[in-house]
């Protein structure tokens, strides 16, 4: 017959310096990252122009901060010194580009817009 021996082996604790009650661990410790996209869409009103007498389709262009090219084509015009007075113009919406990335700060809790240009 084989004799087992069987032995008590203490297992001790490190101590981090704090009272704790057995059997607890100490708290973890946890970052929490979040990212906001902001959107933001806007539907333009059509605008329409009725040319006055002596208007060119340039200054009317100019006026509303919009190419003469695409003044045209919205309107189906291809000889711009061929408008009337008392035709009305569709007006085409404005482009703008984006020439900068948002930006977030850990102080702010929102991205700050990006810089845009408002092209004719």
């Amino acid at each position: 017959m084989t004799a087992l021996a069987v032995a008590a082996v203490p297992i001790a604790a490190c101590d981090s310096g704090t009272d704790l009650t057995e059997g607890t661990l100490p708290p973890l410790v946890t970052t929490t990252t979040t990212s906001t996209v902001v959107t933001t869409t806007t539907t333009p009103v059509q605008q329409i122009y009725v040319v006055q007498q002596g208007d060119s389709l340039s200054a009317i262009a100019a006026a509303f901060q919009v190419s003469m090219t695409s003044l045209m084509a919205v309107n189906g015009i291809t000889e711009p010194d061929k408008i009337q007075a008392g035709q009305e113009l569709r007006i085409p919406a404005g482009e703008v580009v984006i020439t900068a990335l948002p930006t977030t700060s850990l102080d702010s809790a929102a991205p700050a817009a990006p810089a845009a240009t408002q092209l004719p």
